[in-house]
């Protein structure tokens, strides 16, 4: 049991466990606060330790804590986020919601790529969106399960932790070739038409899904800020502007 690895942490409930992968909730005893427990092969959590503490503010969940259980298995203490995921929130999505929500996760992923990664692992369950007041739009976005990420320029042939989702991996990574920040545009264009496959025939998400869906990583957007860059063209104010990159560890 992860509750078992230290006093601090009381052990409340299990979220999801498949495999070597366990994760769930337990109490703060020092802070009071709710925090989530994380573990899964080595290989792994320490690649998801590594990327978390490379990112700045607001991509991803903040790592507060690392320990040991008894058995000698890394547990991550992470942050824990109020929300659902976008698998679980998209049938109640509004058209005004998605353009600001894809954006977000754009400008998430373009934080991750100037870090040296590759996220690799895109799907609806790791995109968190986080709970606003009612009524408030926009909501905020952070990504879950780092555990899959590459490092930028890799090839996924020597790295250890190749993961993800099959279906949606670009050419590129499914082949073992060198992969870079636009294997994820792929991704998401691929996971887009699965969510949305309506979206492929509206004449503003077509041709932008398109574009990131081509076979050869030359033929979509140079970088995941010119992909956010063309939304925000096609959908205006509707998208988040650019912000000046944060630099550090979150």
């Amino acid at each position: 049991m992860l509750g078992d690895m230290e006093p601090r942490y009381r052990w409340q409930r299990a979220l999801r466990q498949h495999g070597d992968r366990l994760v769930g909730e337990a109490a703060d005893s020092l802070t009071g606060s709710t925090v989530i427990l994380k573990c899964d092969r080595f290989a792994y959590i320490q690649r998801e330790m590594q990327t978390l503490l490379a990112l700045p503010p607001g991509v991803g969940p903040v790592l507060r804590d690392a320990s040991w259980t008894p058995e000698r298995r890394l547990v991550l203490v992470l942050e824990r986020l109020s929300g659902r995921t976008l698998s679980d929130a998209a049938s109640t999505l509004t058209s005004r919601e998605l353009p600001w929500i894809i954006g977000r996760l754009c400008q998430c992923l373009e934080a991750l790529h100037r870090a040296g990664f590759v996220y690799a692992d895109l799907r609806p369950e790791n995109i968190f969106l986080l709970d606003a007041p009612q009524h408030v739009v926009p909501r905020d976005v952070r990504l879950l399960d780092f555990g899959a990420t590459l490092t930028r320029v890799s090839d996924p042939r020597e790295d250890a932790t190749v993961g993800g989702t099959p279906e949606l991996w670009a050419p590129e990574v499914a082949r073992g070739w060198s992969v870079d920040g636009r294997a994820d545009q792929y991704a998401l264009g691929q996971m887009l038409r699965r969510l949305a496959p309506h979206l492929a025939r509206d004449r503003a998400w077509g041709g932008l899904i398109e574009r990131l869906t081509q076979p050869r990583a030359g033929d979509r957007f140079s970088d995941m800020a010119a992909a956010r860059r063309a939304l925000r063209e096609a959908f205006g104010e509707a998208v988040p502007r650019a912000e000046t990159p944060q630099l550090g560890a979150g």
